[in-house]
């Protein structure tokens, strides 16, 4: 069967500029000039006949219609990269480097991470957290999952998930003291701060009405892990993100406390660095795998 397709050349035109939002930063990428994207992405809008992008004179932006077409188009080229890796590797282990806050690389990414390994034997994952900084310098990772706000300079930032905050006890906690009958009552008892997120107790009970001094009658710790850690083996209550409850090492430790959430400001996100080089295409295989395990 006959295919009228794209020139390939102007699909990844297409995949670039609509990535980086840009023609300029397109054309570096693909080491074209700026007039050679916008006339091969010209061409495809001619050969599909449809325009793919809002243009002004200082800003680019996907229409619906480029909007619609990327993912298929990024998922086909994905599986063009995955089927060449494993169909004409040279054999020689290829590494992706990624950073991970520390308790999403033991919580969240570690019981994960065998699956992708599986499915790409010849790829090595070099992983590093923010606690070993110099391990694993930023700029030489290929891939960064961060927790924040989602603005960091020099990155291409992908969403992966918005979180919630919920508070959260042991065992030994509901034993001794039985579960909370309201939020007052949870407010009254021992907690944990995380640094960093030692607001998320005050908006869990401002949300509810409820004006609390939440920097008493508390200890404070450096990572949400510790946080777990220190909640799993004492009667403190510590407030963590759903996602990694999720994980076995912690919801068979520990509990919701009440039936309550928080939103929480920061998200997670995927980071790719820009300007200094091309990802690897064992990099874009672990950037898919971690999207499909959202």
């Amino acid at each position: 069967m006959l295919f009228d397709l794209p020139p390939l050349g102007c699909l990844h035109a297409f995949e670039a500029a609509a990535r980086h939002g840009s023609f300029a930063a397109a054309a570096k990428e693909l080491h074209l000039t700026q007039s050679a994207v916008s006339h091969r992405i010209r061409q495809l809008e001619r050969h599909l006949g449809y325009d793919l992008f809002d243009r002004s004179p200082r800003s680019l932006a996907l229409n619906d219609m480029g909007q619609a077409y990327l993912p298929s188009l990024q998922q086909a080229f994905n599986e063009i990269a995955g089927a060449t890796a494993g169909l004409f590797g040279s054999g020689k282990k290829r590494t992706v480097t990624i950073r991970v806050p520390i308790a999403h690389a033991v919580l969240w990414l570690a019981p994960r991470i065998d699956s992708f390994l599986t499915e790409y034997p010849d790829i090595d994952i070099r992983l590093g957290s923010t606690i070993w900084s110099d391990m694993l310098p930023r700029e030489q990772a290929d891939l960064e999952l961060r927790f924040g706000s989602g603005n960091w300079d020099k990155f291409e930032t992908l969403l992966l998930r918005q979180e919630v905050a919920i508070p959260v006890c042991s065992q030994q906690h509901f034993d001794r003291f039985g579960p909370p009958g309201s939020l007052l009552d949870l407010s009254r008892r021992l907690r944990i701060n995380t640094l960093g997120y030692d607001n998320l107790w005050q908006r869990l009970f401002r949300g509810e009405g409820l004006s609390i001094d939440t920097q008493t009658n508390c200890i404070w710790v450096d990572t949400t892990l510790a946080a777990i850690e220190v909640a799993a083996a004492s009667t403190r209550c510590a407030i963590i993100p759903e996602s990694l409850l999720a994980s076995n090492a912690v919801g068979d430790r520990l509990m919701p406390a009440f039936d309550v959430s928080v939103k929480m400001h920061e998200a997670l996100y995927l980071l790719t660095p820009t300007g200094k080089r091309e990802i690897s295409t064992q990099a874009q295989l672990f950037k898919q795998w971690l999207q499909d395990q959202i």
